[in-house]
């Protein structure tokens, strides 16, 4: 990893000359107000909305189905109680079905015909479908309306079935956006309320005419882009468009409006002359009454903001314009900004666990769920959590005055997944879906209790990989990682996968048996595209999908053998196409910075907060400081964990997590005139050389966190000159960063891994 070296004064400025860090010269990046993508950009939207406010109208039932990890449960969760509240869950009208282990791998098997044959007038698929669109065709076949809300590679983008199929990566743009078009589903759920409320507002009619001097214009639809007389022969804009919208629009006023008018009347008789696809293109423009909104460009943000990154002749700009337009009709209406609060608790979640870049509108979303916004509490009304998140965080002992991303990353993500992994998936729907606190409390505790279950599963079942691979080295050896065996249990899978992926640096393919059948987990890194290597080998499966991160598959017990030797064939290939070296690629992003001992300090701190939260595109930064020394050691859980001190700033609290054995081992050397049998008690008066020593920052929650300004330094990795005297390297105990890793697992380094000098599963003590 790369490295910089600051004093920790301002650590914004010291980041940002990284290019892992550029994107804090965004200007909005700290601004509070909610810049986001219009959601009527999404193609289908309108669609969409469209279908809820029939069903709800004519009081048909509507069938919610979700995958069974974290964004899958929070996104049905959220749009269940959305719905519940305007249907009344009395009348029983909104059914949900989530996947659980043992279900088909997407829509497939069992799960897709109790889909089929339910009551449903209306099926939500989320996050999933963009891999099944023939299955989808058959929903179709049989009746149903469909709603698609998904963000996972679409396997054929040109025969998208006509509903209401909601990607983001069917967006024209989709590269130049600050995400690349990676939402999490709960993400795109929570785009559709919005939709749905500004559809019951005159919003839904707005179009916004933004007028340079010079007489050229973009046209926007509440924000969302459609048609730039500076470009307007972009691909991106509708033929229907670009056939009918003037070049220059002429001074006056009421001039202007009535040839815009003009124009989009010839594009709605266009639009209602065609068939489905150019509707969910415009989202129903030809269906709306519109209400024109002259806006000249200089009142929308001044002269310095236009020079300060790309503005209207650019792309980037055009669409950073429309950011601008939403985002002041939503501070225009308090009401709207409430209604966006309220439901964003459980997108942030979504947002978080699943690993999309955590930036533009998905760090907004994050944030105003974290409640980290400083519109609350000043512009509006800070909203409490629903009662089941509340318990859950109860349950968790986390602190909601002070958390952070590692919150949602280490507490709140595994657990929900754990439901799913244990075959319980309804235990995290029922508990995010309460309404009653002292059920919700139930609920909570039950799940971490399944959780700590489903930890020991992990714990046998990475024993089992370990041993594996010892008796077969060639396999750990191997550009691809390819791993199976009978003993192997659901539910696991990801994690696995992405510790042998950290530990290795290679891709995985991780397979265990499943009732019949065999299913399997991929992990990749570095650009080598998940999905691209099962494409080679998909004669052999019954179904794949998923991101070019992470992907899943199933197969037939018969085609193990045929598939592992296609895998391995099939990786030769994609190295001799690609030229990837796997060995080349980080499995981590992120930057450290080198600071002095006095650099850890509540003002760090406080401006670590400010870049909350962390994730894939925003980076945590890793501290090291140099050439220390540790003068006092306080063991802790009977030596499991160590709290340690500096020299230099006593006033520094440095922990050590499921690492105490290794401390314990230094103690023993500098202390050879004492006998020390066992890790326990104080240790003071020590002076245990350390050449370097790296970590973070997190609130203490051992002395109050941030309501007493109190934190403390996470140690991640150390080294002294001890570890070579005794023939031993440094031991590194950073957290994973892939998408599906527990990172409440991955954390924690047992005490047996202490000292191995080859690559070797991490077996987390606290698995």
């Amino acid at each position: 990893m790369e490295s910089i070296s600051t004093d920790g004064k301002n650590l914004a400025e010291a980041l940002r000359s990284n290019p892992a860090y550029e994107h804090l010269n965004d200007p909005d990046f700290f601004v509070d107000y909610p810049v986001m993508h219009s959601p009527l950009a999404l193609p289908g939207m309108a669609r969409a909305v469209e279908y809820l406010d029939a069903v709800i109208a004519a009081r048909e039932t509507i069938l919610l189905v979700g995958d069974r990890d974290v964004d899958g449960v929070t996104s049905t969760a959220l749009l269940q109680r959305f719905l519940d509240q305007r249907t009344g869950p009395e009348h029983d009208l909104v059914e949900t079905l989530v996947s659980s282990e043992g279900d088909d791998y997407g829509l497939a098997g069992s799960f897709l015909d109790r889909i089929i044959e339910s009551r449903a007038n209306l099926i939500v698929l989320m996050d999933m479908g963009s891999a099944h669109l023939s299955e989808i065709q058959m929903l179709l076949d049989a009746g149903k309306k469909v709603i698609v809300l998904d963000h996972h590679v679409i396997s054929d983008p040109d025969a998208v079935p006509g509903c209401a199929f909601i990607n983001p990566r069917l967006l024209p743009y989709c590269e130049s956006l600050e995400h690349r078009g990676k939402i999490a589903t709960a993400g795109l759920v929570y785009k559709l309320l919005i939709a749905f409320a500004l559809a019951h507002t005159n919003l839904w009619n707005r179009l916004e005419i933004l007028v340079s001097e010079d007489g050229t214009y973009v046209l926007y639809r509440t924000g969302a882009f459609l048609h730039s007389s500076r470009d307007p022969s972009s691909s991106i804009i509708p033929e229907q468009l670009r056939n009918h919208m003037p070049d220059v629009l002429p001074g006056e006023q009421a001039q202007l409006l009535a040839c815009i008018g003009e124009a989009l009347n010839k594009v709605a008789a266009d639009l209602k002359a065609a068939d489905a696809g150019p509707s969910l293109a415009l989202n129903g423009l030809e269906k709306i009454e519109p209400e024109y909104c002259m806006v000249q460009e200089s009142e929308l943000v001044d002269a310095d903001r236009m020079k300060s990154g790309p503005w209207i002749e650019s792309e980037e700009g055009r669409l950073r314009a429309g950011q601008y337009l939403f985002s002041a009709a939503v501070m225009q209406r308090p009401r709207l900004l409430e209604f966006m609060v309220e439901h964003s608790d459980l997108a942030a979640i979504g947002l978080v666990t699943d690993m999309v870049p955590l930036l533009g509108e998905n760090r907004v979303v994050a944030r105003l769920g974290m409640r980290l916004n400083n519109l609350l509490g000043t512009v509006i009304p800070e909203p409490e959590f629903r009662p089941g998140l509340g318990s859950l965080y109860s349950a968790l002992r986390i602190d909601r005055s002070d958390w952070s991303g590692r919150d949602f990353g280490w507490k709140i993500g595994p657990v929900l997944n754990a439901a799913g992994r244990m075959g319980e998936t309804e235990l995290a729907l029922d508990l995010l879906c309460s309404s009653d606190q002292e059920a919700a409390g139930t609920l909570a505790k039950k799940l971490v209790r399944l959780n700590e279950k489903r930890k020991d599963r992990t714990k046998y079942n990475q024993s089992i990989l370990e041993e594996l691979l010892q008796n077969n080295p060639e396999k750990a050896s191997a550009p691809l990682i390819v791993c199976y065996d009978e003993r192997l249990e659901p539910g696991v899978s990801g994690i696995l996968a992405s510790r042998l992926m950290e530990r290795y640096r290679r891709p995985v393919v991780y397979m265990n048996p499943d009732g019949e059948r065999i299913r399997g987990s991929v992990r990749s890194l570095g650009g080598l595209n998940a999905l691209s290597i099962l494409e080679g080998v998909s004669q052999h499966l019954l179904q794949y999908g998923g991101h070019p991160e992470a992907a899943g598959f199933s197969l037939e017990r018969e085609s193990l053998e045929p598939l592992q030797q296609a895998l391995l064939k099939h990786m030769d290939v994609l190295l001799e196409t690609t030229g990837w070296k796997g060995e080349e690629h980080s499995v981590r992003e992120g930057l450290v910075v080198d600071l002095p001992l006095y650099g850890l300090n509540a003002r760090l701190y406080e401006q670590m907060e400010s870049l909350e939260p962390f994730g894939p595109g925003n980076p945590e930064p890793i501290f090291r400081i140099s050439n220390t020394a540790i003068t006092e050691v306080k063991f802790m859980s009977g030596g499991l964990h160590a709290q340690i001190t500096f020299q230099g700033n006593r006033n520094v609290r440095g922990i050590l997590w499921n690492r105490g054995g290794l401390i314990h081992s230094l103690i023993q050397q500098t202390m050879l005139n004492l006998d020390i049998a066992e890790a326990k008690g104080t240790y003071s008066g020590l002076n245990i050389p350390v050449q370097w020593i790296m970590g973070t920052l997190e609130a203490d929650a051992f002395r109050g966190g941030k309501k007493r300004s109190k934190f403390q330094f996470v140690i991640q990795d150390l080294d002294s000159p001890l570890f070579a005297a005794e023939g031993e390297g440094n031991q590194k105990a950073m957290a994973p960063a892939d998408g599906e890793v527990d990172q409440s697992d991955a954390k924690a380094i047992s005490q047996a891994d202490v000292g191995a000098k080859t690559p070797a599963l991490n077996t987390s003590a606290g698995a």
